[in-house]
């Protein structure tokens, strides 16, 4: 009879995962397997819990996690989810102190904010921290950063590879820098972007001919388009992290249309769906519509799982967890050897080839696309990892 009433007990519970939430059962019976020896991964998100929210996150990690397990001596994760206390960090900060306290050696700071609040935590601790956050190095610029890495740079790799695709691809020895202004808008990056662009454009033998701060939140078309007028010369880079195609940035690429100038950014992948082709022409960017050769298998897999397309934090997660279990293979838990292989190594990716530079942050493939009579075209692929 107990035998019975304890197998009924079991079937009920897995009847209510599967019937609620069949991801949760995957996760929760997985979990359970071979935990006792597991490497954990603490993640900091933005919601409780890894099935109320953050999917990119909780799927892109399970997928890689799912096919480590069938492989022979693939590393066991096991990934600790915290959410943030953004109306008291200290509280977040406290809690993620406890759990580096217990023995987890890897963080995984899911939004900026939470990069932000706990990289100088990590890089005191000596912990191994990932993130997919957008514009790594900007709070920390002038630090050392040992123990970071990050997985999505739409910063420091576009500026510099903008500044050698103008002046090497396109022969283009001089350029105006149209940038938004911090004083303007202090969260963004454009001035950062600016400086990055201009100097390395300037080694490689370019001039900035002049560089023009503006609020892209309220333009003035008119003026701008008088003092756009009066540059001397044809090609401009607009450095601006956010709202790079959408209703900030329309009128600088209306107005530079209107003039037959040729713009250099980038944009980002969602925002191309926005952008108003029709109005805009001889238009060269970087975006993270990554195109990738080498994803199709996890992209199928993704589907076939989840119905939709994956989106970059999952392809961003997935490769977090690949790489750490490729370094861990021959380092195992030690902090210090897992720094070490980050920044030494080459790893093959769903990106292409990739590389972390001295201050962790990701080199890897970009593709360069131009808009021109209505159409987004591709042009070619770029990467400072193979063109330094």
């Amino acid at each position: 009879m107990k035998k019975n009433f304890k197998f009924l007990v079991i079937a009920l519970i897995v009847a209510f995962f599967i019937v609620f939430n069949i991801e949760s059962f995957t996760g929760f019976f997985t979990g359970l397997l071979g935990e006792e020896n597991a490497t954990e991964i603490l993640v900091i998100s933005t919601v409780p819990g890894p099935y109320s929210g953050n999917k990119q996150t909780e799927r892109g990690m399970q997928i890689a996690m799912d096919e480590l397990r069938e492989q022979e001596n693939g590393t066991n994760f096991k990934v600790i989810y915290e959410t943030e206390w953004r109306s008291d960090w200290n509280v977040t900060k406290s809690n993620v102190e406890a759990v580096i306290d217990s023995g987890v050696k890897i963080i995984v700071p899911v939004s900026f904010s939470a990069y932000e609040a706990l990289t100088p935590l990590a890089e005191e601790r000596g912990v191994i921290q990932f993130s997919p956050v957008c514009y790594p190095l900007y709070p920390f610029i002038g630090h050392n950063l040992s123990y970071t890495f990050i997985t999505n740079d739409c910063v420091v790799s576009p500026a510099l590879m903008m500044a050698e695709i103008v002046y090497e691809k396109f022969n283009i020895s001089n350029i105006t820098i149209v940038y938004w202004d911090e004083s303007f808008a202090p969260h963004d990056v454009g001035g950062f972007m600016k400086d990055l662009f201009k100097k390395r454009f300037e080694e490689i033998g370019g001039t900035v001919t002049s560089e023009i701060g503006i609020d892209l939140r309220s333009i003035d078309t008119d003026q701008l388009k008088i003092v756009l007028n009066n540059t001397n010369s044809k090609h401009i880079f607009l450095a601006s992290r956010a709202g790079m195609a959408g209703l900030n940035t329309f009128p600088v690429l209306q107005i530079a249309t209107e003039l037959n100038l040729t713009v250099f950014t980038r944009i980002y992948r969602q925002e191309m769906i926005i952008l108003p082709l029709e109005l805009t022409n001889n238009i060269i960017f970087i975006s993270d519509d990554y195109d990738p050769l080498n994803s199709n298998e996890f992209d199928s897999e993704y589907r076939s799982r989840y119905v939709f397309d994956p989106g970059k934090i999952s392809r961003e997660l997935y490769e977090t967890i690949k790489i750490l279990d490729t370094v861990m293979r021959t380092c195992g838990e030690d902090t210090e050897c897992i720094r070490e292989e980050l920044h030494t190594r080459e790893f093959d990716s769903v990106f292409g080839k990739i590389k972390f530079s001295e201050n962790g942050v990701i080199i890897r493939p970009y593709m360069v696309k131009i808009v021109r009579d209505g159409v987004i075209d591709d042009l070619f692929e770029y990467s400072l990892l193979e063109n330094q």
